[in-house]
C-alpha cells in the first residue's frame, strides 16, 4: 500500500524544463557570442557551474561564475513567477493523493531559493511536507542518499513510498 509520495519538480509539477534546457544557450546569447555546433555539443554534457566556467575560458570572457549564475537564476525566476504553468493534472493528482492520506514531499535538484517560491507561485507549496533541494542536503539526485534521506525525512520506506520523475537515477 502506498502511504507516501515524492515529486520532482521541473519537468514533472511545473512545466520549467523547456527553460532549463535552453538557459545557458541564453547566457551565451547574452554575452553576444554566437558559438558552432561542436561547442553547443560540448556544453550540453556539462554541468551548469562547468558551463559557466568553459564559455568564459574558450571565449576569455572577463565575468566571473557568480555572474552567470546570477544570469541563470534571474531567467530562471523570472520563468517561475511569470511564464511556467503546472503540468496538466497536477493539482487534480495533488489533491486526490491528499484526500488519500498520503504524505508527499518535493526532491528536486533547483535551490531552495527558487524552489520554493515556485512552488508557492504555482500555489502548491502547502501539499507537501518539505522540499529536498540537493543542496539543502549535500547530495546529487543520482546517489542512493539523496533519496534515503528523502525516505527518512519522510518516515517511509521504498516499499510504501512511489516516486514521480522526469528522469530515470
Amino acid at each position: 500500500m502506498i502511504k507516501y509520495a515524492i515529486f520532482d519538480m521541473d519537468g514533472t509539477l511545473i512545466n520549467s524544463m523547456y527553460k532549463w534546457n535552453r538557459v545557458i544557450l541564453d547566457y551565451i546569447e547574452n554575452l553576444g557570442i554566437k558559438p558552432d555546433d561542436d561547442f553547443i555539443r560540448t556544453i550540453k554534457t556539462k554541468t551548469l557551474l562547468t558551463s559557466i566556467d568553459y564559455i568564459h575560458e574558450t571565449f576569455d570572457i572577463k565575468k566571473t561564475t557568480d555572474d552567470g549564475l546570477n544570469f541563470i537564476y534571474y531567467t530562471i525566476r523570472n520563468g517561475y513567477m511569470n511564464e511556467f504553468d503546472l503540468k496538466p493534472g497536477v493539482l487534480d493528482m495533488l489533491e486526490k493523493l491528499k484526500s488519500m492520506g498520503i504524505k508527499m514531499c518535493v526532491a528536486t535538484a533547483t535551490e531552495d531559493h527558487l524552489a520554493i517560491p515556485a512552488l508557492e507561485k504555482q500555489g502548491i507549496l502547502d501539499y507537501f511536507e518539505f522540499v529536498q533541494t540537493c543542496k539543502s542536503v549535500g547530495y546529487h539526485k543520482y546517489e542512493n542518499e539523496y533519496w534515503n534521506n528523502a525516505l527518512e525525512k519522510l518516515g517511509s520506506s521504498v516499499d510504501d513510498t512511489i516516486v514521480f520523475e522526469d528522469a530515470l537515477y
